[in-house]
């Protein structure tokens, strides 16, 4: 079997580097960056998390997860809601207000950067990216680490 040669190509980090330049560039004045962008685009309006589910969703640390939603908190964004014996998150109305506006400068971002590519293109793409992400779960089951990689 025949591997990618990933030295030819932009890694995934300095894609993602690229899209929060971007994003970041939209988000000047919010008081936002593109990494606290992605606690509000993961809270969908209506749900409840856990900072350990929210983690999880966002894919960092239970550690960064408690500062940065203590951030969004301080902004009025999220708020803390009981949740059987524990306490969710949730957006508030405010941050459902400010997570409609970043969730469309995310999308903006990634028209930007998949714009010449046809739906075929973008279909295929997905595809490679859910088996990638299906091996690397693998990987993770198999080797008893609570660390899934989303």
């Amino acid at each position: 079997m025949r591997a990618v040669d990933f030295r030819n190509y932009k890694k995934p980090t300095e894609v993602k580097r690229f899209i929060d330049t971007l994003m970041n560039e939209k988000l000047k004045g919010t008081g936002l960056t593109a990494s606290t962008a992605m606690f509000l685009i993961e809270l969908d309006p209506g749900l409840v998390l856990t900072n350990k589910e929210l983690a999880e969703k966002v894919g960092v640390t239970m550690a960064l997860s408690t500062r940065v939603t203590r951030q969004l908190q301080e902004m009025g964004l999220i708020e803390n809601k009981p949740r059987g014996r524990s306490c969710g998150i949730r957006l508030t109305p405010k941050g459902e207000n400010i997570r409609a506006t970043v969730t469309g400068y995310a999308e903006e971002c990634l028209e930007y950067l998949f714009s010449d590519f046809t739906d075929d293109e973008i279909e295929l793409m997905e595809m490679f990216y859910n088996r990638i992400d299906t091996r690397i779960d693998l990987y993770y089951r198999g080797h008893g680490s609570g660390a899934s990689g989303k």
